[in-house]
C-alpha cells in the first residue's frame, strides 16, 4: 500500500518514525500523540544510528513486514552516536527514503540549529513545547498538514535500499 496525493488512506495503516534518544521524551510524546489522536504505527529508534538501520533495513529491521517504510520521520536533533542532523543528511542522500517528510523536532530553538536543519533540507523544524498542551496542539497540527492539507510522494513500503546506498 502506498500513500499519494489525492487517495484516502487512514493513517492507522501507516508508520511513523519517531527518533528520541531522550526515554522520558519519547513516553511524553507517545502520549501526546494519543491525546492529538494521531493514529499510525510509531516506531522508536533511541538514535541516528539505530533510526538509519531501521530506515534502510538492516539487522534487526530487516523485515519490511515487520519494520515498514514509515511515511513520516520526526527526529530529535541532539542525540548520541548519530545526530538528528546527521540523519537527516543521509536521508536527503538516499534514492527513494529522501522523499519521506522529515520533521526536526528539538529542544533548541537556536537559530543555528534551526538553519542547519533546513540546510539539510528538513522538511520542518519545530521547538519542543513545554507543555502537554502545546505538544498536544503541535501533533495535531502536524497531522493535519502532512496527512490532510499536503500532497505526498509516493514511496512503495516494501522498498528496502541497495546495500551501496544503505553504507554512505
Amino acid at each position: 500500500m502506498t500513500l499519494t496525493s489525492g487517495e484516502p488512506f487512514n493513517l492507522s495503516l501507516f508508520t511513523i518514525l519517531v527518533v528520541e534518544d531522550n526515554h522520558d521524551d519519547y513516553l511524553l510524546l507517545d502520549h501526546a500523540f494519543k491525546k492529538a489522536d494521531f493514529s499510525g504505527h510509531r516506531k522508536h529508534a533511541r538514535d541516528g544510528v539505530e533510526a538509519k538501520a531501521y530506515l534502510a533495513g538492516e539487522g534487526s529491521f530487516a523485515n519490511r513486514q515487520a519494520n515498514p517504510l514509515p511515511v513520516l520521520i520526526i527526529a530529535d536533533l541532539k542525540m548520541p552516536r548519530m545526530n538528528g542532523i546527521e540523519l537527516l543528511a543521509w536521508t536527503r542522500k538516499q534514492p527513494v527514503i529522501k522523499r519521506i517528510p522529515f520533521v526536526m523536532l528539538s529542544s533548541s530553538g537556536s537559530p543555528r540549529d534551526v538553519t542547519a536543519a533546513y540546510e539539510s533540507f528538513a522538511n520542518s523544524y519545530h521547538v519542543k513545547p513545554s507543555r502537554l498542551e502545546d505538544l498536544i496542539l503541535l501533533l495535531k497540527h502536524l497531522r493535519t498538514y502532512w496527512f490532510k492539507a499536503s500532497a505526498r510522494p509516493e514511496v512503495p513500503e516494501n522498498y528496502v535500499p541497495s546495500k551501496d546506498s544503505a553504507c554512505e
